[in-house]
């Protein structure tokens, strides 16, 4: 996922999935094809169509029956747009869910990348650019370790992607790392309406239902190879990552979840930049509002 230049764009791979579900599903491959990218329209004899539709055949977003392409379940039934139902499964949150759990190689090193940086202090320098990336992982990874992004092209496909599955947003030459959306998703699988929950059992779930998140199984394993250097939230410290401490921030701003501090109970510390606590941020239980999340 990383090398766009052969495994595929975002931009393409929504087009391919609009056409195959504006026909019913099902389409002929060559059809399919030469819609995306008309033989005399294009300049690089329909290379990227075939490559995204190939990476994302490999990955479980299409499947090929005889001469014809299909959607695989659940993109056979997904809308683009997103509704105000928080738990509606959008076409990017369904392929962010593909790109973070496929077994398949195409998409480890991006996986890898994301558990690791979302890991990290998503407030540092390093993320201003290709320079800066790699100095980071010069300083926080291990030689031993393959390098993430051995070349701009690389940086550029995980940008690419990680806002394209809504792990990320940029506003000028911002980048920010952002799981909101994807802790947002599993509020209501996680809490009770009317119940609250301790945060300790709120973060060891959320590790199961999103597992590049703290102390989550692909997390974990990717940080195995990570330097002295590299700093991580440590939960038995009662500490949140940065990333997940601004989505529970965000949520709790937009009032899709409430925070409450009971004594004698140990409180959870938010992070921000530098794995520093936020002053006022620590908090035992988490809820959903009234009447469910937003």
């Amino acid at each position: 996922m990383l090398n766009r230049p052969s495994e595929g764009l975002t931009s393409v791979l929504l087009v391919l999935w609009r056409t195959v579900r504006a026909n019913k599903n099902a389409i002929k491959k060559e059809r399919l094809i030469a819609h995306c990218a008309p033989p005399k329209g294009v300049a690089d004899q329909q290379k990227q169509v075939k490559q995204t539709l190939t990476t994302w055949t490999d990955l479980g977003i299409f499947r090929e029956s005889g001469d014809e392409i299909r959607l695989t379940d659940p993109f056979a039934k997904l809308e683009y747009r997103k509704e105000k139902d928080p738990t509606h499964l959008d076409f990017r949150r369904a392929t962010r869910h593909v790109a973070m759990t496929s077994t398949h190689t195409k998409a480890q090193d991006f996986q890898r990348a994301a558990a690791t940086l979302l890991a990290s202090d998503i407030f540092g320098s390093h993320f201003s650019g290709h320079r800066e990336i790699q100095k980071w992982e010069n300083t926080h990874l291990q030689e031993t370790d393959t390098p993430l992004f051995t070349n701009d092209t690389r940086w550029a496909g995980f940008v690419s992607w990680i806002q394209f599955l809504e792990l990320a947003w940029s506003v000028g030459s911002t980048f920010m790392l952002d799981p909101t959306d994807a802790v947002k998703q599993e509020l209501h699988n996680i809490l009770h309406p009317d119940q609250k929950t301790s945060f300790p059992t709120f973060m060891t779930a959320l590790a199961k239902r999103v597992p590049y998140l703290d102390s989550g199984r692909l997390q974990q394993q990717h940080l195995k190879r990570r330097s002295e250097r590299f700093k991580i939230a440590d939960p038995a410290k009662n500490e949140v990552s940065p990333a997940v401490s601004l989505a529970i921030i965000r949520l709790e701003q937009s009032r899709d979840i409430r925070l409450t501090r009971e004594a004698d109970t140990h409180a959870m510390h938010l992070l921000t930049k530098a794995f520093k606590s936020i002053p006022g941020k620590e908090f035992t239980h988490i809820a959903l509002p009234q009447g469910g999340a937003r």
